[in-house]
């Protein structure tokens, strides 16, 4: 697996004594987009595999090549991966979105609930990449195997 992590600059978080707070502004998904345009190359590039042919002729690799799962935070926030270069596909997102839609945001354990619509998908593909919050605002991106 491959691991990044990105901090989104001016996004006001405070951890003390008694917990974590976080404000999330209307300028978050702006931003958010700003700042994954001039990495989502890079990120890519890092996350998913070479683009190559596994026997039987099926094409890996690239943005549709693995399936993503992406902490559904918003209905803005996964669209916002829709308008980067390459984009996602909205069918590339069906399990945030239906995750978002039947259990709404859950924190950090939203992410649980997308991955366990992809592990129940059987077309799902054997490469997943996992994008999710983290303090500050940070962006976790790993990607992972399936092992069958």
């Amino acid at each position: 697996s491959n691991y990044i992590d990105m901090k989104v600059p001016n996004s006001p978080s405070q951890l003390s004594d008694s917990g974590y707070y976080l404000n999330l502004s209307k300028d978050l998904v702006p931003t958010l987009y700003r700042e994954l345009s001039s990495r989502w190359p890079g990120i890519l590039k890092t996350l998913i595999p070479e683009s190559g042919t596994k026997e039987g002729g099926e094409v890996m690799g690239g943005v549709e090549g693995v399936e993503w799962v992406i902490h559904p935070g918003g209905k803005a926030i996964l669209e916002t991966f829709t308008l980067l270069s390459p984009p996602l596909s909205p069918h590339s997102l069906r399990h945030s979105f239906q995750v978002m839609r039947e259990k709404g945001n859950l924190v950090s354990a939203t992410l649980l609930f997308v991955l366990e619509r992809v592990f129940r998908d059987s077309d799902s593909k054997d490469i997943a990449c996992l994008v999710g919050p983290g303090p500050g605002v940070e962006i976790g991106f790993v990607s992972i195997e399936r092992i069958r």
